[in-house]
């Protein structure tokens, strides 16, 4: 049986030492996994993610009148982030899945992205970093917005690039590997030391990519005729960037286990089954 791509990627891995991400490599895989998978990650996006965001920006206003609690308090904003956080992330761990195993059903990959939620919790809590910066910013200091919007990303985003260096494949390690915490964070540095530059490069390439949708759907709205509700056309606007953020996260999701998978390979070398197939 002639090697597919797969064992191809191997055998070069194997043979020539190959060191270092390969981006042109981890963007193809990345792609042709989704163009046979786009269905069942589409139906994570909108089931796993953009359903529950729905449903609680929808409810976010009765709930708070119910509750007769203020919308600017410090802890209603932080308890609704950390809503959307923690379906975003379940969403991402479930493409992930499907990414790494592409004959998983759904339900599998749901259970696999579940199963990987105890160590992928913390690393959902520094996510929070970013609005509980901007909380105690503006609790504080009664700094401005646009004094905010200078200060919480001076502090956040150097977190964010030491994580990437050292934590980037983690979500991949978790629902791959099933290794716990510790074991998994172990895992991650490991694997990351095979290219973690690289990677820096191309999470950063996406994080000006997934910036686009608000930019994008702002532009749109306004070139629309307001007509009828404002805030419905605002909600409406909310949700299209939701919808196409969860799109790009799930798509960096895949190229993130893609990246796995060539670290992976470089440090434990191809496994039984791809040896098997190099070698037959």
């Amino acid at each position: 049986m002639p090697p597919g791509s797969a064992q191809i990627d191997a055998m070069t891995d194997l043979i020539a030492g190959t060191k270092g991400l390969d981006i042109g490599r981890a963007l193809g895989d990345a792609f042709a996994v989704v163009g046979r998978r786009w269905t069942w990650m589409l139906a994570a996006i909108l089931l796993v993610a953009w359903a529950p965001q729905v449903l609680v920006m929808f409810g976010y206003a009765p709930i708070l009148t119910r509750l007769r609690v203020s919308a600017n308090a410090p802890w209603v904003s932080i308890g609704f982030t950390s809503v959307v956080l923690l379906v975003a992330l379940y969403m991402r761990a479930t493409v992930t899945a499907l990414a790494l195993d592409q004959s998983a059903s759904m339900s599998r990959a749901l259970s696999a992205a579940a199963t990987a939620i105890p160590a992928l919790a913390p690393l959902w809590l520094v996510a929070l970093a970013p609005n509980l910066t901007r909380v105690a910013v503006q609790q504080l200091t009664h700094a401005s917005l646009v004094q905010q919007s200078v200060v919480v990303p001076v502090i956040t985003w150097p977190l964010a690039i030491i994580l990437t260096l050292t934590l980037g494949v983690f979500t991949a390690v978790a629902v791959s590997e099933q290794r716990g915490l510790p074991r998994t964070v172990a895992r991650t540095a490991q694997l990351m030391s095979a290219g973690r530059w690289g990677f820096l490069g191309l999470y950063l390439i996406f994080q000006l990519v997934a910036a686009l949708p608000a930019v994008g759907m702002t532009f749109v709205y306004r070139l629309m005729p307001m007509r009828g509700d404002i805030a419905l056309v605002s909600e409406l606007r909310s949700l299209s960037v939701e919808l196409l953020t969860d799109a790009v996260q799930a798509l960096w999701a895949v190229v993130a286990a893609m990246c796995y998978r060539q670290f992976r390979r470089q440090i434990d070398g191809p496994t039984a089954g791809e040896a098997a197939d190099i070698f037959s």
